[in-house]
């Protein structure tokens, strides 16, 4: 519980501002309606971008303590978005084809797809989480309506759960844009995606790794070795030498068992349908100079081709005060280009070897190397990140700063490869970093009016 009060005192993900207004009013007017389910309540939702251009899809993340109202559960709420159209009656292929939970016709907005997420697995919700999309410079009203329905489907756009790969248990998590996973414990990897789709729990079933997934969807395309891969966190036990970094997995204890080496443990938390999250707990991690513990919350979202990492240590004990946290993001392979502003770095490489296991069985056409690849990781600015390189551990690219008070950290990770269906050339991957990256440190404001009864 501390360490979940720990991460909520953080500035919780995409959600810069609530305001709580616990009393009621009658409000007549044009309230949602779908098939019968005509409710009489309604909590107003206000969510205002303070960026002069469109975002798309917008995460919002409402903590369960924030609403005046927090005692339902899934079936007890419908998130509305009262400037969409609402949705026609189904067809009766589609109701015998879905089954009778579809949504019905629907007057005075369109009910969007949402989550009640249990972060701490205490079985009450923590957060509820819903997408919006957002017109530059602007305030738009979204209205969470009370009670209880039973129809209402929401497909699954991600996906996190814990599987095999070669006989090797690991987390992932994944949108249809890109996914990551822990062949690690501490450095993330990468699936790279050819066409939209979810591919993590297919290749567990059949217990391959992404190196061996079908072609035509993707494939891991990440050397991580030593590296941070992806990404990670490291501790800098002295700011004056970078050589005192230290990682979890290159502990003095490494290789003694794991009664004595760091340990992993993972959960998923969510699972979909537009956000899914896995915990990493960090264990028994210990230096010549310090003993730290830390419990990292990694998040895929719905059309997205970025990660999110939300986190905090839960054990920081150093024989000195002169420690930083470290963010890493690898020199990609055969990079070229580095480029790094305002708390992120993206890095590129080209002529990219294909790492695909089953690569002699392609043609000489198809078995070409990647063109161009790029990794791109933000620390929010928040934090004050500094930039550094090292050439230790296959080359990596830090973002430096000091432990927070609450011990929290939060990181983003971008991927792009020229074979892709997005973020596939240097130009337009370099914009939407840096948007994406805008974004992350600008979140909405968000204001939480009073029940509403009609």
């Amino acid at each position: 519980m501390k360490t979940l009060n720990r991460l909520r005192r953080l500035s919780p993900l995409w959600l810069a501002l609530v305001l709580f207004l616990p009393s009621e009013q009658a409000v007549p007017g044009n309230w949602y309606v779908e098939g019968d389910f005509e409710p009489s309540e309604r909590i107003e939702v206000t969510l205002t971008n303070t960026l002069d251009f469109d975002r798309h899809r917008v995460p919002v993340a409402i903590p369960r303590g924030h609403t005046p109202l927090a005692n339902f559960d899934w079936q007890e709420i419908s998130v509305v978005d009262p400037s969409m159209k609402g949705g026609e009656d189904p067809s009766i292929d589609t109701i015998n084809r879905h089954g009778p939970t579809v949504t019905l016709s629907e007057r005075n907005g369109r009910r969007i797809p949402y989550q009640l997420d249990d972060l701490d697995q205490d079985g009450l919700w923590d957060e509820l989480f819903f997408m919006a999309d957002l017109p530059a410079s602007t305030t738009k009203t979204i209205y969470l309506y009370l009670g209880a329905s039973l129809r209402g489907m929401f497909p699954h756009e991600t996906h996190a759960f814990i599987g095999a790969a070669d006989r090797h248990w690991v987390p992932w998590w994944e949108s249809k844009n890109y996914g990551w996973y822990l062949w690690y414990g501490d450095s993330v990897d990468i699936l790279a995606k050819r066409r939209p789709c979810l591919m993590a729990y297919d290749l567990s079933t059949r217990d391959e790794s992404g190196q061996a997934s079908p072609r035509e969807d993707g494939n891991d395309v990440l050397w991580v070795g030593e590296t941070f891969g992806a990404g990670g966190v490291g501790v800098v036990e002295n700011t004056n030498d970078i050589n005192s970094l230290a990682r979890p997995r290159f502990s003095p204890f490494a290789g003694k068992g794991a009664i004595h080496d760091t340990r992993y443990s993972f959960h998923p938390v969510a699972n979909g349908p537009i956000r899914s999250i896995i915990r990493v707990d960090t264990l028994n991690w210990r230096t010549d100079h310090g003993e730290y513990e830390m419990q990292k919350y990694f998040a895929a979202y719905s059309g997205k081709s970025y990660s999110t990492c939300r986190g905090a240590f839960t054990k920081f004990i150093h024989d000195d005060n002169d420690v930083e946290v470290a963010v890493g993001v690898r020199a990609i392979m055969n990079e070229y280009k580095v480029a790094h502003q305002s708390g992120s770095v993206i890095t590129h490489g080209k002529d990219i070897e294909d790492i695909w296991l089953s690569s002699e069985t392609l043609s000489e056409d198809q078995n070409q190397p990647i063109e161009w690849q790029a990794l791109a990781i933000a620390v929010k600015e928040q934090y004050g990140p500094k930039y550094e390189a090292v050439e230790a551990n296959g080359g990596n690219h830090l973002l430096r700063f000091p432990l927070p008070s609450d011990r929290g950290f939060e990181f983003l990770m971008v991927g792009g490869w020229s074979e892709g269906f997005e973020n596939n050339q240097e130009e337009t991957f370099t914009a939407t970093v840096e948007q994406v990256v805008k974004e992350y440190n600008h979140p909405p404001l968000v204001e939480i009016g009073k029940i509403q009864r009609q």
